[in-house]
């Protein structure tokens, strides 16, 4: 693996592919490097486990009116759903209606707006502070919340979550968001299997180990989780400031527990997130939507989602059949032809969901995402100020890294 290179991409999923077609666009001299046997990274559609596309990570073209794969899907002949789902409620007895139904759906609303208007304001605490945690609903809230943030509201900043762009059009890539992206990224030369361990920037050339062998180039992108920058050993180590911002964005957790079905249990409505909230705090959000399989996927997140996953998917399966059969009788289990669970905690190169800003740490992402030197470059959800945890956000951070290490070469008179 000899040769200087311009620079080496380190990581080859949205934000990886990304910047591997951004440096062959600018002329670069690049290798994009991979530890998995595929690309994609946490955009990965599993045809096995259903027979039909099924997303293990990302699946919806989040705020899609301003999301690049939006466009994308339509050049590459992919197709989505516009619109959104209905909300429904169950408390573990019985489902919401009438009133109840109205003012928890309206708790729920308000306190992401509360969470929202606190960190729009400077205050970088805790989105549990910024609710009425004694509300009857704030359980549904905490629920709601920490399946969409990959942690719980005691643990996420509301300066970070303030950031956040959201048009509120969340739609999903039928045949898989993360076959969209392998697609988009399909002519860029990737090294697979081949994980990087240590990067040695001492020198005139940075050196980056690999455990085929060892790269040398003028640059580096680091796309890979902040769990797994964590555990990269750099030569010198990386200054104070930049292990403390990959320190104060730590992995989330966040699973789905997915199930398909004989015949059309659920009719042939529209789509619908259903909350359930059991009195004893378990729970989950589950989608049920009848136009595609899997019918109903359950979505679990933070401590709880780490719990499942300690517990091996045979527990999370289980534990999704006792959460459809309290939503919908028993008799549905026996619908059941498939089901998958994620783990994505015990994937050794990802190592969790997306990453959490904590509270008190609502810079951390603009520390992760300034370079080192001119000589170090980072990307990826977490290096995205305003669509963290999305696939369209690492894929923009690709791209803004390789712009930053054309305007690094200009600086220095490099060609």
């Amino acid at each position: 693996m000899a040769g200087d290179l311009d620079v080496v991409v380190i990581g080859a999923g949205a934000a990886g592919l990304a910047a591997g077609r951004a440096a062959e666009a600018a002329g670069l001299a690049f290798r994009v490097i991979e530890a998995k046997s595929r690309t994609g990274g946490r955009a990965y559609t599993d045809y096995d486990c259903f027979g039909v596309p099924f997303d293990h990570g990302c699946h919806w073209l989040h705020s899609a009116s301003i999301n690049p794969f939006t466009a994308l899907a339509e050049r590459y002949g992919f197709t989505y759903r516009r619109g959104k789902g209905t909300r429904k409620l169950h408390d573990g007895a019985d489902w919401l209606y009438g009133e109840r139904l109205d003012q928890a759906g309206a708790f729920i609303d308000e306190a992401y707006e509360a969470v929202h208007a606190a960190g729009a304001a400077g205050r970088d605490v805790a989105a549990a502070d910024a609710i009425d945690g004694a509300s009857p609903f704030a359980r549904l809230f905490h629920r709601s919340y920490t399946s969409y943030m990959a942690g719980e509201p005691e643990r996420v900043s509301t300066f970070d979550s303030a950031r956040y762009r959201d048009t509120g059009e969340n739609w999903p890539v039928l045949e898989g968001f993360g076959a969209l992206i392998v697609r988009h990224g399909a002519a860029v030369p990737v090294t697979l299997d081949c994980a990087a361990t240590a990067i040695d920037w001492s020198g005139p050339l940075l050196r980056i180990a690999t455990v085929r062998g060892t790269l040398t180039a003028r640059t580096v992108i680091l796309t890979p989780s902040t769990d797994l920058l964590g555990q990269l050993r750099f030569t010198p180590a990386l200054p104070g400031w930049k292990r403390d911002a990959i320190a104060a964005l730590p992995m989330g957790a966040a699973n789905k527990i997915a199930f398909a079905f004989a015949g059309a249990p659920f009719g042939e409505g529209g789509p619908y997130f259903t909350m359930l909230d059991r009195a004893d705090g378990s729970g989950a959000v589950v989608l049920v939507d009848p136009a595609i399989q899997p019918f109903a996927t359950l979505f679990v997140g933070g401590v709880e989602a780490d719990e499942m996953e300690r517990a091996g998917a045979a527990a999370m399966l289980a534990y999704g059949r006792d959460s459809l059969a309290t939503l919908f009788g028993s008799a549905l289990l026996k619908q059941i032809t498939a089901g998958c669970a994620t783990l994505w905690r015990s994937d050794p190169d990802i190592a969790g969901a997306y990453a959490v800003a904590r509270p008190g740490q609502g810079e951390a992402r603009a520390a992760l995402i300034r370079p080192i030197a001119d000589r170090l470059f980072f990307a990826g959800e977490a290096a995205s100020l305003d669509s963290f945890a999305t696939a369209h956000g690492a894929h923009l951070s690709g791209i803004a890294a390789v712009e930053a290490v054309v305007a690094a070469r200009s600086r220095t008179g490099v060609a």
